[in-house]
């Protein structure tokens, strides 16, 4: 190898060297900007979704603030929610009430206590029984004695004590009521509050304050067979008129700011009279009207009943055509019905709205008529009869139960 050769040699090797050197330089520095690129286009992305997430937060943030304000708009416009009221629920001493069974304590009195706090002492020898419960109220029916009554006052309130023809309506007060359906005596004795008496033998709604006494006494007229129009099946009442008490007299004694006569006094039994039988069987045979409609309620009261429905037999049999033996027949339908005898208390009710139709217990009669159809399911029968108490007692303890009939 020449001189020359050698040269060349050397030559082609320090170009190899320098394009190797500048090799190694070039993938040096691709290495060196490939990770800042990954590093840029990572930050790139995260601040991206950075960016997509606050503006999502703002578009909910925004929502949220519209929806505030519409619910605060709406609040505004309908005024804050009342609590809901529910049907008045109601016990009997320590036990639950059931609405129209009969309540007659024979020796102590008995409290009933209502789910709005309302209370009812009933006496002793007194009877009465819940007609019906509202969300506002209730319906009490007094068939005989005295109650204490003290009803909580709320915003609409819709309480009722009905005794025989009367109607005692009541806000939020503290009274008295006696009833004695013989005498047909009604007393209301006020302690606070006020209450207004309707019906009856009374011309005119009477409005009673605290400490006010009324006290109102319609005699009762002798019940003679008066044929009174019964509705059939299909309604036909063409010449029925609705009960009314116009043609009775009223005796009527009160005090505070209300006067008038007092009723005259029972006369006294007959020397004859106080020699009383002794034994039951005795004033059922032989005993006056009032001894044997004593004996009759003295022994319901007190749970024997089948002395009581032989007592209030005798009377409808030995004073046929009285107003005792009209009082008998309806007091004794009550205490079948009551027993679950309807087919045989049925008939017992009609008679009474025959002897009378302008009675102290018509509107209990044809209430109890129309329990009796719909619970053996006479639908056209019970409707008829709800037509006829919807006409004839608006007011009356059982119209709630008349006006569902109407709805079936």
């Amino acid at each position: 190898m020449g001189k020359g050769d050698l040269n060349m040699r050397e030559d082609v090797e320090q170009i190899t060297s320098a394009v190797r050197v500048e090799l190694d330089r070039a993938l040096a520095e691709r290495e060196a900007t490939r990770a800042p690129l990954d590093e840029r286009v990572a930050a790139f992305r995260a601040s991206r979704l950075a960016a997509e997430r606050a503006r999502a937060h703002r578009v909910w943030a925004a929502a949220g603030a519209a929806l505030a304000v519409a619910a605060g708009a709406l609040f505004f416009l309908r005024g804050p929610r009342s609590p809901e009221r529910t049907v008045l629920s109601f016990t009997v001493g320590d036990g639950a009430g059931e609405l129209g069974a009969p309540i007659a304590p024979s020796t102590s009195a008995v409290p009933l206590r209502f789910s709005d706090g309302s209370e009812i002492d009933l006496h002793a020898a007194s009877t009465i029984r819940v007609a019906s419960t509202t969300t506002s109220g209730a319906e009490v029916v007094l068939e005989r004695g005295t109650i204490r009554t003290h009803v909580v006052p709320r915003a609409g309130n819709r309480w009722t004590i009905a005794a025989g023809p009367y109607r005692v309506q009541v806000k939020g007060t503290r009274f008295d009521t006696e009833w004695d359906p013989t005498t047909q005596r009604l007393r209301v004795t006020m302690q606070e509050g006020r209450v207004l008496v309707t019906g009856g033998c009374l011309d005119g709604a009477r409005e009673l304050g605290a400490g006010d006494v009324s006290e109102v006494s319609c005699p009762v007229a002798a019940a003679t067979p008066v044929e009174a129009p019964s509705p059939d099946a299909n309604g036909d009442r063409a010449s029925a008129s609705p009960p009314s008490a116009a043609a009775a007299t009223a005796s009527i004694a009160a005090h505070g700011s209300h006067s008038a006569e007092r009723p005259a006094a029972v006369a006294p039994p007959s020397p004859e009279r106080r020699a009383a039988p002794a034994s039951a069987e005795d004033v059922i045979a032989s005993g006056t009207a009032e001894e044997t409609m004593g004996l009759a309620e003295t022994s319901r009261h007190a749970g024997r009943f089948d002395t009581a429905e032989r007592a209030y037999r005798a009377v409808r049999a030995r004073f046929s055509g009285s107003a005792h033996a009209a009082t008998a027949t309806f007091l004794l339908a009550r205490m079948l019905a009551d027993d679950r005898r309807g087919a045989e208390a049925e008939p017992l009710f009609l008679e009474y709205t025959r002897l009378a139709p302008d009675g102290a217990f018509a509107e209990a009669a044809w209430g109890r008529l129309v329990e009796l159809a719909r619970a053996r399911g006479d639908v056209a029968l019970a409707r008829a009869r709800a037509r006829f108490y919807v006409d004839s007692f608006p007011n009356g303890a059982s119209i709630d139960v008349a006006r569902d009939s109407l709805a079936k």
